[in-house]
């Protein structure tokens, strides 16, 4: 069995008796394997369609999906692949393939809108591999940020959907915090890298009274933006770091909430500890 490919044993027992089918659900066809599985599937479908006529002219017939399963037409292995995030159970309890279900009766779409229930799972797509198997391949969504919240951590992806989290974030991912910060997630995506094409990197964006941000850069200088065109006042800033450069150990914070001012808040030094000098007491002289 190809590494990433999952078989569906619970449908079938006797399905681990047979690899080739999984086996073929990953291979690459060749042109002349391809039409030659055209044309054992319209052989099938032939046969299966003449034996149904047989069986529906005769007494007490059996029904379409019982002739179809004993022709060997019933889903017995899934292959899967594209997930990493996502468990294989998981994947087959959203699918809830029933014993009865054969490749003619599946519907596609149903299966598809059962696994887009998945939190990980962004897109799925389905295909038939005659005569008893299916081909699932699943694209997982990307994490992009983690967000912390008074309740825990949250994995967000591109779109701000929430994912279950994982032992270790993604590298880059960006760090978030505030109350509905999730809401503005492209903008906050957006600001770091223009404020990282500034040659000004982001540790953490900061969400405030849910309407503006501040840019925490790595450096440890705050960045206050205000909530109308950020884009903008971020761009005063990385003109004035490339005239002055920004040093953070001298500024603690940056305020651009007020049109073309700027006010820098001064970094305060530490105070020294005081000495007390005590002076010494006066040596008796020896008679």
């Amino acid at each position: 069995m190809e590494r990433g490919t999952t078989p569906l044993e619970t449908l079938d027992p006797s399905a681990a008796a047979r690899p080739e089918h999984v086996e073929a659900l990953t291979k690459p066809r060749s042109g002349a394997h391809t039409f030659t599985s055209i044309a054992a599937a319209i052989v099938l479908v032939g046969t299966t369609s003449a034996t149904l006529a047989i069986y529906a002219r005769a007494p007490f017939a059996p029904s379409p999906e019982t002739v179809v399963r004993s022709l060997g037409l019933g889903v017995t292995q899934v292959g899967l692949r594209g997930h990493q995030h996502t468990r294989a159970k998981d994947v087959f309890a959203a699918l809830d393939i029933q014993p009865t279900d054969t490749l003619f009766t599946l519907s596609f779409r149903d299966l598809a809108n059962r696994l887009s229930t998945l939190p990980w799972v962004e897109t799925a797509s389905l295909s038939r591999v005659w005569p008893n198997a299916l081909d699932i391949a699943i694209t997982e969504r990307r994490p992009v940020a983690l967000w912390q919240t008074p309740r825990g951590a949250v994995l967000l992806d591109v779109h701000g959907a929430r994912l279950p989290l994982i032992a270790r974030p993604p590298d880059g991912a960006l760090m978030l915090s505030g109350r509905a910060a999730d809401h503005r997630l492209s903008q906050a995506l957006a600001l770091r890298a223009q404020a990282q094409r500034s040659g000004l990197p982001v540790r953490r964006l900061i969400r405030r009274d849910a309407r503006r941000w501040d840019l925490v850069l790595t450096s440890g200088l705050r960045v206050k933006l205000p909530a109308a065109d950020p884009q903008a006042a971020l761009q005063r800033l990385a003109a004035l770091h490339a005239t002055h450069k920004l040093n953070a150990r001298s500024l603690a914070a940056v305020d651009l909430r007020f049109g073309a001012r700027l006010y820098a808040t001064p970094r305060v030094a530490p105070a020294e500890p005081r000495s007390t000098a005590v002076p010494a007491s006066p040596q008796r002289r020896r008679s």
